[in-house]
C-alpha cells in the first residue's frame, strides 16, 4: 500500500521563519564576539603567543559564526521558495483534476 506524501505549505514557511530568526540572532552573535571576544595584544613579550593563539581561536569563532549565518538565512529563503512552489503547484494540480472529473461527469 502506497502512502500519501502531502505537504503543508504553511509549516515550512513556518519553519523559514524559525530559521530566519535563527540568522537575525547569530548577527548578534557576531557583533558580540568582535565587541567582547577581541584579545588586546597588551601582555607584553612572555603573554603574547597565548593571546596570538586566543586572537586566532576567536577570529575562527566570528568567522564560524558568519558561515552559520549565511547557511541558516539562505536556508530560510530556500524553504520560502518551497513553499510558495508547494502551494501554486497544488493549487495547479487540483484545477487540474478537478477540470478533469467535471469532464468525466458530463
Amino acid at each position: 500500500m502506497a502512502q500519501e506524501f502531502k505537504v503543508d505549505p504553511d509549516d515550512i514557511e513556518t519553519a523559514a521563519r524559525e530559521l530566519w530568526k535563527i540568522a537575525e540572532d547569530n548577527t548578534r552573535a557576531v557583533r558580540y564576539a568582535q565587541e567582547w571576544l577581541d584579545v588586546q595584544s597588551s601582555g607584553g613579550i612572555l603573554l603574547s603567543p597565548v593571546l596570538d593563539q586566543l586572537q586566532d581561536a576567536c577570529n575562527q569563532l566570528k568567522s564560524n559564526y558568519e558561515r552559520l549565518g549565511s547557511v541558516t538565512h539562505s536556508s530560510s529563503t530556500e524553504l520560502n521558495n518551497a513553499g510558495k512552489l508547494y502551494r501554486t503547484q497544488d493549487s495547479k494540480t487540483s484545477k487540474t483534476m478537478d477540470s478533469y472529473y467535471e469532464e468525466l461527469g458530463k
